[in-house]
């Protein structure tokens, strides 16, 4: 339930949608993070 938080004013419909872009944004800068530390 940490979209509702995040994402208050957002309605219901569109809250599952903004939580599975933002896990995929968490995969992206993780990613990101381990491609600058290689470097």
């Amino acid at each position: 339930m940490f979209d509702f938080f995040i994402f208050p004013t957002v309605p219901l419909v569109l809250q599952p949608f903004l939580a599975i872009l933002w896990s995929k944004m968490e995969r992206f800068k993780r990613l990101l993070k381990k491609i600058l530390l290689s470097l």
